[in-house]
């Protein structure tokens, strides 16, 4: 049996700790907390599994992932995005765009809804 996962950025991390049902994790320079599907092992590489539409897109000064708009495109009601960042390419669908569209090469910062990320083993 699969589980469909449908668009996903999966990127690589580093468990930095555990706890019940959860996992402190490294990507890039930024620590997230996130729900795991198996208990992976404290100071391995894991695989992080993130949606586009769960990636915010801030100001370049503000906290989270730092990265750089490599790729942009108005789609209507949405803007999708390919954001060079230290830890990979990440693919954004910004729902949130109010008419605004980041131009290629604007300096971001990046934040994730931590609740909807997984970490796989």
């Amino acid at each position: 049996m699969a589980d469909f996962i449908g668009e996903a950025n999966i990127v690589e991390v580093k468990v930095l700790d555990l706890n019940e049902n959860r996992a402190q994790v490294q990507l890039g320079t930024l620590k997230i907390s996130t729900p795991f599907l198996k208990k992976p092992d404290k100071d391995k590489i894991a695989r992080l599994i993130i949606r586009p539409e769960d990636i915010y897109i801030g100001q370049a000064d503000e906290k989270g992932l730092k990265g750089v708009v490599k790729y942009a495109m108005y789609q209507g009601a949405t803007n999708d995005y390919i954001i060079d960042t230290e830890a990979g390419e990440l693919r954004i669908i910004d729902y949130q765009a109010k008419g605004v569209l980041r131009e290629h090469g604007t300096q971001v910062s990046l934040t994730f809804r931590e609740d909807h990320i997984f970490l796989l083993n």
